[in-house]
């Protein structure tokens, strides 16, 4: 219907189509696309996963998601299961609440005594783990991972009081976004390729090794 009325059709976050993973436009009409894919974040899970497991043979992870059946938070924990060694031994379903997390986390630890990593969806489920694990007394046993680089998430990592958390680049996305948008507003000719919001700075991986190098966007 906007192409019929002669309206550019972009998407920010997630790509319009069929395809969860597409990061080059699927339709016809939608010029631009600056997306966050599941399986591209699944990818640098995986990785920051392998890092934190990396002195812990078998490693035993516990994981938050949005919902049981999330595609996003769900297809980084599927991949964590194939890598060998690593185990993901619970997922919580908090619907991104980090009270909710919480108390999952907290009723999952002390039924799973071996847990050696625990990975919130987002950087502040990640610090409202801190505390159920030391009450807990697992602040040396158990590492915390986040997920998009925020301030306080960032701010965790240079303290020590989490792992790591995976890059995420806000501001960027928009501006690339709102580029694209004022040039199809003024008749330009915009670039249709699609941007993997991800890549659109450095570093991903984001631990105390090289947390100086980040500016966090949120």
């Amino acid at each position: 219907a906007a192409k019929a009325a002669g309206i550019p059709v972009q998407s920010l976050e997630f790509g319009i189509g069929k395809d969860i993973n597409a990061i080059e436009p699927e339709l016809d009409g939608v010029v631009k696309q600056v997306v966050t894919t599941p399986e591209k974040l699944a990818e640098h899970m995986v990785e920051l996963i392998k890092l934190a497991c990396k002195d812990k043979k078998p490693c035993e992870v516990v994981g938050e998601v949005a919902t049981a059946n999330d595609p996003i938070t769900n297809a980084g924990f599927d991949a964590v299961d194939a890598v060998p060694d690593v185990n993901v031994v619970q997922r919580i379903p908090s619907q991104y609440d980090p009270a909710v997390f919480v108390k999952g986390l907290t009723d999952v630890l002390a039924t799973k005594p071996n847990v050696d990593v625990v990975f919130a969806a987002a950087d502040f489920g990640a610090i409202a783990a801190v505390d159920p694990i030391k009450a807990a007394g697992k602040q040396d046993q158990i590492l915390i991972l986040g997920n998009g680089a925020s301030r306080p998430g960032v701010a965790a990592v240079k303290d020590g009081s989490i792992f790591g958390t995976i890059g995420t680049w806000p501001f960027k996305m928009g501006e690339a976004t709102g580029t694209a948008a004022v040039q199809a507003v003024n008749g330009d000719s915009t670039d249709p390729k699609g941007v993997d919001g991800l890549s659109l700075n450095e570093p991903l991986l984001i631990t105390k090794e090289n947390v100086d190098q980040v500016t966090a966007e949120w």
